[in-house]
């Protein structure tokens, strides 16, 4: 354990403690670990990243190794920026160190749960592996729960534009025991949306008849013992353990080596909600095995005294213009089984915009493209650059600034995902000072470009945000602009590769507007 007063050094005045470090397995550690790292309300964010050689991208995406810890310095970064500080690590004992040693990071402890298990070695893994943490995770956050602590878990590629707080807790999401993104583009089913108008005194607006996959990458819950949410969370990492003990497979395809797919967290809380729900009379009847629509405009956004990012009364309102637009569902989930104080919790997907998927791809000669497109839009924009006020942030880019909760760019290379940040001004885990441009200059800076596509969007006048990538790898202003989905922006586009390489697939432009696509935009080559 490092010494006291390199800890000293590191402490803020107010806020979570500085935690040592720590396996928390050993007796105290982890309930230590929970109050010194959670707020005074008993919040706490839970992130983790481990040995990023998981079976599914050691090959291919083999900057994740290294990149995993630029994402998890830019959301630190990020959380600061919004006087955010309740966050707790999962971590493996070098990392740990190494975020002490170098970052002054004294939030993160390991584990050696599970580390003995049979399992492990007939199913490939070892201690520290991605599959394995992912599933120590759901434990402590399950045991979290158990002690009264209300847990945000996020991945480290996601990105807050605005603290999600004021709006989880909200008219219109308070009533969820849990919020999770909702999967869906394409090959995953349709965004929801109303079947019938909302009658008046109503909370939903019809059954939804599609899919409802959850994304674990962004979750928040409030449960405990008893409740459907904290059973969801509990089933996931004991059905883990379920099928660790029994033998792997080993496809043909695979050409014998094992299949990991089966202990992913991800398919098995879903399943696991899915043998939880329960059928509804109120708000309105459904059967066990299908969610609940429920309109953007049924109640209000934040919790009193609090409002949008933007800071101006009508930017705001054509915000919540927007929001009101997106439906959402909810599901009713209990435990199976006789429980001491069983109850029926309700589990939200949450809006696209609070929760949401982004996907993206690399543009040649993004002047030439703006200029073409909106000559206009070109000439007019700011570049911008993240502001100096406690408790905000850059926002997301272009005209989807205030629009855009949480954005989590996930099916995309991490290299790809990394210039994102850059370009969108996000990487706030840099500290170097950020180059600027006057108006209207910023596009010149390079000959590469972001184009941003997000499902939500699929309801907004821009279907897509171009930004030009910054000269070098150094800080610099987000440079960004809307576009619309125009035959002039589809034909001056210039798609390539994250290495480079030109693209020619005008389908990938078409469903880059709405990211109905969930693995279009990989691009490994």
């Amino acid at each position: 354990r490092p010494p006291w007063s390199a800890m000293s050094g590191c402490l803020r005045p107010s806020g979570p403690r500085a935690f040592p470090g720590g396996d928390l397995e050993q007796p105290g550690v982890f309930e230590t670990f929970l109050t010194s790292r959670a707020s005074a309300t008993r919040e706490l964010i839970f992130l983790s990243v481990g040995d990023t050689r998981d079976h599914r991208r050691q090959y291919k995406d083999p900057a994740l190794r290294t990149i995993s810890t630029d994402f998890l310095l830019n959301l630190l970064g990020n959380l600061r920026a919004l006087d955010i500080d309740h966050h707790a690590i999962l971590t493996t004992p070098s990392l740990c160190g190494q975020l002490q040693r170098t970052y002054c990071e004294y939030s993160c402890a390991w584990t050696s749960l599970w580390h003995s298990h049979p399992g492990l070695e007939p199913w490939s893994l070892k201690p520290h592996d991605m599959f394995l943490m992912w599933q120590q995770q759901w434990r402590y956050i399950a045991r979290a729960l158990e002690l009264g602590y209300r847990v945000l878990r996020a991945d480290t590629d996601v990105y807050f534009a605005e603290s999600p707080y004021p709006i989880l807790h909200g008219p219109l999401l308070s009533r969820a025991s849990m919020v999770v993104q909702q999967d869906f583009g394409g090959p995953l089913g349709e965004r929801p949306a109303c079947n019938r108008a909302l009658a008046p005194g109503a909370q939903t607006c019809g059954v939804h008849s599609g899919t409802a996959l959850l994304n674990i990458g962004l979750l928040y819950v409030r449960s405990a013992p008893g409740g459907g949410a904290y059973h969801v969370i509990n089933q996931t990492w004991s059905r883990f353990l379920n099928v660790l003990g029994h033998a792997p497979s080993r496809p043909p395809h695979l050409n014998g080596k094992v299949d990991p797919n089966p202990l992913i967290d991800q398919q098995l809380m879903r399943d696991a909600l899915s043998d939880l729900a329960v059928p509804t009379d109120q708000p309105e009847r459904k059967p066990r095995g299908q969610w609940l629509v429920v309109p953007g405009s049924a109640d209000a956004v934040y919790s009193p005294g609090a409002g949008c990012a933007l800071r101006n009364a009508a930017a705001c309102e054509a915000v919540a213009a927007q929001r009101r637009k997106t439906a959402f569902l909810v599901q009713y989930a209990a435990p199976r089984e006789a429980v001491s104080n069983r109850r029926v919790e309700q589990v939200a997907l949450a809006p696209d915009w609070l929760f949401g998927r982004g996907c993206l791809t690399h543009v040649r000669m993004p002047k030439a493209l703006i200029d073409r497109v909106d000559l206009n839009a070109g000439k007019a924009t700011e570049c911008l650059t993240p502001p100096a006020e406690k408790g905000r942030t850059m926002l997301a880019p272009g005209p989807a600034a205030g629009l855009l909760v949480a954005t989590h760019f996930v099916y995309s290379m991490a290299l790809k995902r990394k210039r994102t940040f850059r370009s969108f001004g996000w990487d706030l885990g840099d500290a170097r000072p950020r180059t600027n441009y006057s108006r209207g200059t910023c596009w010149e800076r390079s000959k590469k470009g972001i184009l941003f596509g997000h499902t939500f969007f699929t309801q907004t006048d821009s279907k897509y945000i171009l930004c030009a990538m910054p000269a070098d790898d150094a800080p610099a202003c987000a440079c960004c602009a809307g576009l619309p989905a125009s035959p002039d922006t589809k034909s001056a586009l210039q798609i390539e590769t994250t290495e480079g390489r030109p693209m020619i697939n005008p389908r990938q432009i078409t469903t880059l507007a709405g990211c109905g696509d969930y693995q279009m935009f990989w691009d490994r080559r």
